[in-house]
């Protein structure tokens, strides 16, 4: 089981069973998770908090919400139970990106916080022991280097063969409600605990021009919730299917490092990776996501191809995994390296 920190006893013990029974059941569908959510657990999601974050459009900030917590925290439990409870809308800023371009970052209100805590914590457990080993981004226990060790052997491990550098299109933003609450209800029957992570889905944001705007796609970056769906969403629609058509089409010789929405294949062979691409651009779009194409690349990879390379006068091409260049050349501690 993995161990979390910052929730105490009766909640710990509540989470552990249902990531006991996923991890035994992996087709189990759970119908009573609402209860889990108590003062206890709000509580603790409370104190996670990071209480140096920017406010939401409230102005309540951690230490105000704190100063009448108890009877904050009851109030609060009162709503979702009977079914009242509605976030606020969260404001969304547009943070710069190394490309020139910029992406929406949601900033929401301290207790919309708490809530969104409180279901990560039910849906991590659900959710996590189903996960495959290549998804690395957001996940106890996992990192950005382990990711980068698990590529760096891929990558090795290919003597003559291809890499697949997939740029999804605004992956966060464009991601299908429809589709993520079909995945949703494939693991979750309990009414109350579904509607609620809808309403969570579903809240409204207000952008630069201060105009409020139900959402009908995305998981806004910068929510708490927004890493755990994405990675539920592209576990269905990337990892699985990869797994499935890598032994079906490629005797599993083929893989896949995934961090989030940063995705790297690596195949045996040229044509491999070419077919590996068109296949998933297919998929992709069967589920209302695209590939950029300007920034997605099939590049040769390996000891071999990069041996051919330099004997030619040129270079392997390279590319960029979670900010790393990843380029083959001559290693200058190592004659044949």
């Amino acid at each position: 089981m993995i161990q979390r920190s910052g929730v105490n006893e009766i909640s710990a013990t509540k989470l552990a069973r249902i990531e006991a029974k996923s991890r035994q059941e992996p087709s189990l569908v759970f119908n009573n998770l609402g209860h889990i959510i108590d003062e206890d657990l709000l509580r603790e999601c409370y104190r996670s908090l990071d209480g140096s974050k920017a406010v939401g459009i409230d102005g309540v900030t951690k230490d105000a919400y704190g100063k009448d917590l108890e009877e904050n925290l009851k109030g609060l439990l009162h709503r979702i139970r009977k079914g009242t409870y509605i976030p606020k809308p969260s404001r969304t800023v547009e943070i710069p990106k190394l490309d020139g371009t910029t992406r929406p970052l949601a900033i929401g209100c301290t207790e919309d916080k708490i809530v969104q805590s409180a279901c990560k914590c039910i849906l991590e457990r659900i959710f996590e022991p189903l996960f495959l080993p290549v998804s690395f981004g957001f996940r106890p226990g996992c990192s950005p280097h382990k990711a980068l060790v698990a590529l760096d052997g891929h990558l090795k491990s290919q003597n003559n063969g291809a890499v697949v550098d997939v740029d999804l299109r605004k992956a966060f933003d464009t991601i299908p409600h429809n589709h993520l609450e079909e995945m949703l209800r494939r693991k979750i029957s309990d009414a109350r605990f579904l509607h609620l992570l809808l309403k969570l889905i579903r809240s409204e944001i207000i952008g630069d021009d201060d105009k409020v705007r139900q959402q009908s796609c995305g998981v806004p970056q910068g929510s708490i919730l927004s890493p755990l769906l994405c990675n539920i969403f592209l576990h269905h629609v990337v990892d699985e299917w990869f797994s499935e058509m890598n032994a079906r089409e490629f005797a599993g010789f083929c893989t896949l490092t995934r961090f989030a929405d940063d995705l790297v294949f690596t195949a045996p062979y040229i044509a491999s990776a070419e077919k590996l691409h068109s296949a998933l651009s297919v998929r992709l779009q069967a589920f209302g996501m695209t590939l950029h194409e300007g920034k997605t690349r099939v590049i040769l990879n390996g000891k071999r191809a990069a041996t051919a390379a330099a004997n030619g006068g040129v270079e392997v091409p390279g590319f960029t995994f979670l900010g790393f260049l990843h380029v083959w050349g001559r290693s200058k501690k190592s004659e044949n390296g």
